[in-house]
């Protein structure tokens, strides 16, 4: 940890944790509504894809320079919370959207979303570099575990909260969307206070540490983190190019209510962060890598569920599955980044691989936007047929992973019994 203080590890963990819960909560509020803010102010298909893919390129763009930023202003900190006062002011524009004429609206809204979006996503590498700071390597995976678990309860219910609320002003009332955007501006300015809190040590720029995209992306044939990142990047692909429209889906396809729309959407969210620590052990155990290849076997089964019934119980049930799943996938490679990485390249390592995996991210909504009402329909949508797409994505990405990156922590051995004693936390095998 630096010669940090145990003090100001305590001090600066403890501020993370409440900067978390106030952040969680504006997230239930926020980051699950506003496709559905974007449909109540008449948006189609394509302005979807705009308000989904615009925040990942322009994040992408950003990444690239977040590196040097830190340099220049020599604080990691002060980055982070730039950035979450250009997020607090998105949330308050997004708010005013709900007061403006009708074509105005809809683009204020875009802009909102993807200014929220892009200032989250830049202040992320400085936040997770300085996290480095403050954990051992052998306890980020399952400290991570716990924290993320305990942000995730929040944020599903909170989640439901805010489907509730909009369910008592009724569908298409933009009430409900100013109750939840200004709400969750109050608890950004809370959230950006404690992170005001952190400590950071003296920053202290590494010769090493400089080295630019180009050498960053010529090193894919030989280095395990660029191969790493390009799949992830495809990975990222072939999850978006259907991830937005699942709300349009839900309630302009199936004429889902508010109540049903949350129950769909909050369930694989809350198993998603119950299910992080118990991944977060496994990546501390065996390594985010093999971890990641675990998920990439069970995430391409997730659409091929949703092709089977329009059930919304038969469908929060399959998100249950989807959220266990992706916690796999997002502990995998939490972990994996911090193996890989030395400090003194962290932050910039980190911003590359946002930067190329936000291309991925860009690209899938803008594709997923032109197919979404030209593809034939199955079952008598276009998006049943969008899902069979996306899942053969996913095994071919999947299939990179497994072919290209390889793990780079020594990792005890495992057997199929050990699996199942870490999931349900008991040893009932012992002989």
């Amino acid at each position: 940890m630096c010669g940090m203080k145990p003090g100001a590890v305590r001090r600066s963990l403890d501020a993370t944790v409440k900067d978390g819960v106030a952040w969680s909560v504006m997230a239930g509020f926020v980051e699950g509504y506003t496709v559905p803010f974007a449909l109540a102010l008449k948006a189609g298909s394509m302005e979807i894809g705009i308000l989904r893919s615009l925040a990942p390129l322009l994040s992408s763009l950003g990444q690239l320079k977040i590196a040097d930023w830190v340099n220049d202003i020599r604080s990691r900190k002060e980055i982070v919370s730039i950035a979450v006062k250009v997020q607090i002011l998105s949330l308050l524009l997004a708010t005013s959207a709900a007061f403006l004429p009708e074509g105005a609206a809809l683009p204020v809204l875009i802009a909102a979303g993807v200014i929220y979006a892009v200032s989250g996503t830049l202040g992320g590498p400085p936040w997770s570099s300085l996290m480095g700071e403050y954990l051992p390597a052998s306890k980020r995976g399952v400290y991570f575990g716990w924290r993320n678990r305990l942000t995730g309860i929040l944020v599903a219910v909170f989640s439901m909260a805010a489907g509730g609320i909009l369910y008592c002003f009724g569908h298409g009332v933009l009430t409900g969307f100013v109750v939840l955007f200004g709400t969750a501006t109050v608890l950004r300015v809370v959230s950006w206070y404690y992170l005001t809190r952190m400590y950071e040590p003296p920053f202290r720029p590494h010769p090493e540490e400089h080295f630019t995209f180009v050498k960053f992306v010529s090193k894919l044939g030989t280095s395990n983190f660029a191969a790493f990142t390009f799949c992830s990047a495809f990975y990222s692909f072939a999850v978006h190019l259907s991830g937005p429209f699942f709300a349009v889906y839900l309630l302009d396809g199936l004429h889902f209510d508010y109540l049903r729309y949350m129950a769909v959407t909050s369930s694989g969210g809350l198993v998603m962060y119950l299910s992080m620590r118990y991944w977060g052990g496994w990546a501390d155990a065996i390594g985010g890598a093999r971890v990641v290849k675990m998920a990439t076997v069970m995430i391409p089964i997730i659409p091929l569920l949703w092709t089977l019934s329009p059930n919304w119980m038969f469908l929060a049930a399959i998100e249950c599955y989807s959220g266990f799943a992706w916690a796999a996938y997002l502990m995998g490679v939490n972990n994996f980044i911090y193996d890989a990485v030395t400090p003194a390249k962290r932050t910039r390592a980190m911003a590359y691989y946002s930067a190329v995996t936000g291309i991925g991210q860009a690209f899938g909504p803008l594709v997923g936007g032109y197919l979404y009402p030209r593809l034939p329909e199955l079952h008598g949508h276009g998006f049943i047929t969008m899902l069979l797409i996306t899942a053969s994505l996913r095994v071919v990405a999947g299939t990179a992973f497994v072919r290209f990156v390889r793990e780079v922590k020594p990792a005890e051995a495992v057997q199929p019994k050990d699996a199942l004693q870490r999931l349900i936390g008991q040893r009932i095998f012992e002989t």
